[in-house]
């Protein structure tokens, strides 16, 4: 289909035929296949085939996944793609753009939490910004502090954190401390620590199978995604031979080594 202008804006098929009268003050395409659509400062929906999902009545319609949210008077409706009402909620929209699928930022002031298609609650709208993790996790950030929440609203972590980095395996979290920050890695499966956020850095190399681990003295050493720690941290320097290898470089007084995981002797 084509939208098109004359005085005002409309749809028609590619025969030409008008699948939507030349009435409106602005027709937008969505990704339903639907047409949100404005008249006299007033916004609704209307479905492919010039049907009305949602009265023109309202002062704000947007689409967000597989849902609409409306506005009037500072009262928010979330509709789905058929124009059906879910739910109503008293509280102003924020941004969606990094909110997960089918959850939306809510706005209460200038504070914002996240509500469900339902219009329940399930993170307070007390946060400064609502981000997400790789589409499946919640993050709520007051100044530098993060939260982190499941999709059903449940809060991972009691307390804050300044960064939270997600791999395949592994959730790498940042701690900060008074002169440096610390790094951790949580099984979000399980709900442990696999290593406390007690380590200056830490770094996956043979596909995530392996990681470097440097203390807070400084010291390097190297653990498996089984809960093993296979070279305890007592070297001044230790680094992967190559990411996608099982072989590690080691120095101490003596001077360089080349091992394997197992702790056998490549070459000195």
């Amino acid at each position: 289909q084509v939208v098109f202008k004359e005085k005002y804006w409309g749809v028609m098929n590619f025969n030409g035929d008008t699948i939507i009268a030349p009435k409106y003050d602005m027709i937008n395409t969505t990704d339903s296949n639907n047409y949100v659509v404005k008249k006299n400062g007033m916004w609704g929906l209307l479905s492919g085939d010039g049907r009305v999902l949602i009265e023109v009545e309202y002062d704000e319609i947007k689409e967000k996944d597989d849902y609409y949210l409306g506005v009037i008077d500072e009262v928010g409706f979330i509709f789905d793609n058929q124009g059906k009402q879910i739910s109503k909620v008293q509280y102003g929209w924020g941004p969606q753009r990094k909110v997960p699928k089918n959850l939306f930022a809510a706005s209460n002031g200038d504070k914002l939490g996240v509500v469900n298609p339902e219009g329940e609650v399930i993170v307070d709208l007390k946060y400064d910004m609502i981000d997400s993790l790789d589409n499946g996790l919640i993050v709520a950030s007051q100044g530098e502090n993060k939260f982190l929440f499941r999709l059903d609203g449940d809060k991972i972590f009691k307390e804050p954190y300044i960064d939270f980095r997600p791999s395949d395996l592994w959730l790498k979290v940042t701690r900060k401390g008074e002169e440096v920050n610390y790094i951790g890695l949580y099984n979000l499966e399980e709900n442990m620590w696999f290593l406390e956020p007690e380590w200056k850095d830490i770094q996956l190399f043979n596909q995530d199978r392996y990681f470097t681990l440097k203390s807070k003295i400084d010291y390097y050493g190297i653990a498996d995604t089984s809960y093993r720690l296979l070279v305890n941290p007592v070297y001044e320097e230790l680094r992967p031979y190559n990411n996608d290898s099982e072989l590690y470089l080691k120095t101490t007084d003596q001077g360089y080594f080349l091992m394997r995981i197992d702790g056998s002797l490549v070459y000195d």
